[in-house]
């Protein structure tokens, strides 16, 4: 039975809610026909309604969609409710300002970003509403940390403008937070190394007009275990994170929001904490047994944990796993104190020398190698999750660990300025001084795809070729 009579029948928007509402409820709107009945929905509360209801269609728009789980309605049409930027406070009802923020975000208007920056901080106390503010800019963004930086001034802004003391500002940070991380966890996040500082920014500017007297001790530290939540997820992300120092720049700031006592506590309470703490003395493992002593990261551990005495503790543990140098054995029994003499060689000249930028380069080659496997295992998981999913751990653990190899080895070739040229699987101009050819014949030719990079090395500003390259023919 078509529905297009009786909605056209309504005589007040307040009656043809109610009687939607009834359709919900008991799931009779499930036999409409589409579109015929969701159009003459429409096109009923568009009639009933004026413009400063206009916010109530628009939520009423999108809970009919949620309820039926499709786009029924035509955006087209539905723009014209959007003459004005809408204000969210209008809506008194939590649900309504999430039905609303959803149908908007379908509408996508030109003023979606800000408009859901504004939000993510005003939203009073509807969290899923919130959690489709976050989600839209994190969707829209195309530079992650900018957004970040971005959302923490415009936090500032908002609790200025609210006057908002201390205590209440750590509560609308704590929700804001808690909202950025489930976007962050419901998606693949394309951040850079930069992303550990841009936190700092974020996590700091709401708070960065606050004089000395607002400021209280303990105030702020129900945010410290989301704050380092969110640097665990993006190293799950991205577990070359791990190594960087810079990821953690904002345990700095987050030491000193707490006392000893109040830390101690949240350590019990919250398992993070410590995975934090155990995942940077992972990463000075790795990094140690690479000969590589990252002072910097030592501290970062440091004020990562509780107290000196489990400083000291995690850094016996490291030097106490074996198969490490002997100076940085004892660097790290002295807890970072001693200063770690680093080997290094004087000149890149010195380095072709020993031979250490062919070793370098072969290093290059494999882990290019090996990044190609890790990238073919990744794209099975789908049918390993149906035919033997207890791999699938296995090789994402296996992925985080050869990411890291992968930095390690760009980091050390960077310093000795060797490098690959031509990405395997492209196709290139052949440089003969570069690359050998197979399968040529005997017509030459000037294209070719890569089967494996050329390893260089920049001496004095000159460019060597330390092995060459292989490229394959193509017909041109």
């Amino acid at each position: 039975m078509s529905m297009i009579t009786e909605l056209d029948s309504f005589e007040s928007l307040d009656v043809l809610l109610a009687s939607l509402t009834k359709a919900l409820i008991d799931k009779s709107v499930f036999k409409w026909k589409i579109p015929q009945d969701f159009n003459a929905l429409y096109e009923a509360l568009l009639k009933l309604s004026n413009d400063e209801q206009a916010l109530r269609v628009i939520a009423t728009l999108g809970r009919v969609e949620a309820a039926v789980k499709k786009p029924l309605f035509n955006l087209d049409k539905a723009n014209i409710l959007l003459s004005v930027v809408p204000d969210l406070a209008v809506l008194k009802e939590g649900d309504d300002r999430y039905y609303a923020a959803r149908f908007i975000t379908r509408l996508s208007p030109d003023w979606i970003d800000s408009w859901a920056m504004a939000n993510v901080w005003s939203e009073p106390g509807a969290e899923k509403a919130r959690l489709v503010f976050m989600e839209t800019l994190i969707e829209n963004t195309t530079d992650f940390e900018s957004m970040l930086a971005e959302l923490g001034k415009t936090g500032q802004s908002y609790i200025k403008a609210k006057k908002l003391n201390e205590p209440k500002a750590a509560a609308r940070c704590l929700r804001v937070i808690k909202a950025l991380r489930a976007s962050c966890q419901a998606r693949d996040i394309n951040c850079s190394i930069d992303v550990g500082k841009a936190i700092d920014t974020f996590i700091g500017d709401p708070f960065s007009h606050f004089t000395s007297s607002q400021v209280k001790l303990n105030a702020r530290q129900h945010l410290i275990p989301e704050v380092v939540g969110l640097l665990l997820e993006l190293i799950g992300q991205r577990f070359s994170l791990a190594i960087e120092a810079e990821h953690y720049t904002v345990l700095k700031r987050l030491r000193k929001w707490c006392d000893d006592e109040a830390r101690r506590v949240l350590s019990k309470r919250h398992p993070a904490l410590d995975k934090l703490s155990n995942t940077i003395a992972e990463a000075l493992l790795i990094l140690a047994r690479q000969g590589i002593a990252d002072g910097e990261l030592l501290k970062r551990l440091r004020e990562s944990v509780d107290s000196d005495y489990q400083f000291k503790y995690r850094c016996q543990r490291i030097a106490e796993s074996g198969h490490l140098d002997e100076s940085i054995t004892a660097w790290l029994m002295a807890g970072g104190e001693r200063q770690q003499a680093k080997k290094t060689i004087s000149s890149e000249g010195e380095v072709a020398a020993k031979g250490e930028s062919t070793d370098l380069g072969d290093l290059l080659l494999r882990v290019q190698e090996g990044r190609m496997a890790v990238k073919i295992a990744e794209g099975a998981l789908d049918d390993l999750e149906l035919f033997d999913p207890g791999l699938i751990p296995v090789i994402k653990d296996l992925a985080n660990h050869w990411a890291i190899v992968g930095e390690i080895t760009k980091k050390m070739a960077h310093k000795r300025a060797v490098s690959l040229v031509g990405e395997v699987g492209t196709t290139i101009d052949i440089d003969r001084k570069l690359f050998d050819v197979v399968e040529e014949g005997e017509v030459n030719h000037r294209s070719g795809i890569v089967v494996r990079s050329a390893v260089v090395i920049s001496i004095e500003g000159k460019t060597q070729v330390i092995k060459k390259g292989v490229v394959k023919t193509i017909e041109e």
